[in-house]
């Protein structure tokens, strides 16, 4: 489903509606996807709060609202996202993320294909591709012009050593 589609059926449902009457300050603050390879979007949408700072996620198919949680946001405020501004399909940001990939790390084989669009200086497509070899490779792509921000390859066991250092 494509992202305009499934923002539709999520804000159009009954579910979502009678959320949004009871709880009108609630914003949009990202799109989400977790998906194989050449496997079509599965979008889930996070709902922000700024006077709770809780964030609703809301399934596509079938609409469905997940249990109310923090926001993961180190304390800083979720700008909410401004969907006119985005420019490219998320499937033209993930063909120039793997373009990114086979450029500059062709002997990876990518297995998961994890996706955030989300404002953080500006709206980006944040990919996470995981690899057959525990690396993930992170790419950002700006949301409207589709210039590739910044790209990053680190071993996923790294991720676990900062998580250590921050205790």
């Amino acid at each position: 489903m494509d992202l305009d589609a499934a923002v539709k059926t999520v804000t159009g449902s009954d579910e979502y509606k009678a959320f949004s009457k009871e709880n009108p300050e609630y914003r949009l603050a990202h799109a989400f996807s977790m998906h194989a390879p050449g496997e079509g979007f599965a979008w889930q949408f996070g709902f922000y709060s700024s006077k709770t700072k809780k964030l609703v996620v809301f399934k596509t198919a079938p609409v469905e609202k997940l249990p109310e949680d923090d926001a993961f946001n180190k304390g800083e405020e979720i700008e909410a996202l401004d969907l006119t501004a985005v420019k490219l399909s998320p499937e033209e940001a993930e063909r120039k993320a793997f373009g990114l990939k086979e450029e500059k790390f062709p002997a990876e084989q990518v297995t998961k294909v994890i996706l955030v669009l989300q404002r953080l200086d500006r709206q980006v497509f944040n990919f996470t591709l995981v690899t057959m070899t525990f690396n993930i490779l992170n790419v950002r792509v700006d949301a409207a012009s589709g210039e590739i921000v910044s790209a990053e390859m680190r071993s996923i066991m790294s991720l676990r050593r900062k998580e250590d250092d921050e205790k």
